[in-house]
């Protein structure tokens, strides 16, 4: 969450730890409401930018769909942000936007809310109606090779970066 407030809004921000907000976030869901977030990492660029895009969740209408993003807590306990790239009767396949791997056993009872849409520098992109999104999944979600090569070139392109920062510095 951020602690800094936004004249446009009037709802309350602070900064929490999602582990004692997840009851929090439950609650309003369950009760048709919706949670807004500030996103933290980067597993889900270009989508989602690290303390900058804010999400707003929702409770998902019945079973999770292809593309939809859940906010969902691992066994582990650990919170996350992906997409489901497949629906399996038993769970879901999830990647984030910026990774390749692909995560198994996520299961309904793992998912907490799902997004329905950002709000980046004060404006909407609603999952539904946004067409640049659209654009977006169909591109860097449904033609995976895609995203797996422009990842490939760009960690490439990181470590030559590295290797020649690191021979200017001898």
């Amino acid at each position: 969450m951020s602690s800094k407030s936004n004249e446009r809004d009037s709802a309350p921000h602070f900064t929490a730890p999602l582990l004692e907000l997840e009851n929090i976030i439950r609650e309003v869901v369950e009760s048709g409401g919706e949670f807004s977030l500030v996103t933290a990492g980067t597993s889900m660029l270009p989508l989602l930018r690290n303390r900058k895009d804010t999400v707003v969740l929702a409770k998902p209408s019945g079973r999770l769909h292809k593309y939809d993003v859940p906010l969902y807590k691992r066994d582990s306990g650990q919170f996350t942000l992906h997409r489901v790239l497949k629906v399996n009767p038993d769970g879901y396949h999830i990647c984030g936007d910026n990774q390749l791997a692909i995560e198994k056993g996520i299961s309904d009872a793992h998912v907490i809310a799902v997004v329905k849409r950002i709000v980046r520098n004060g404006r909407t992109i609603d999952f539904e109606k946004s067409f640049g999104y659209k654009i977006y999944v169909f591109f860097w979600c449904r033609c995976f090779f895609i995203r797996y090569f422009v990842l490939k070139f760009r960690a490439l392109c990181s470590r030559i970066k590295n290797v020649f920062n690191n021979f200017n510095k001898k």
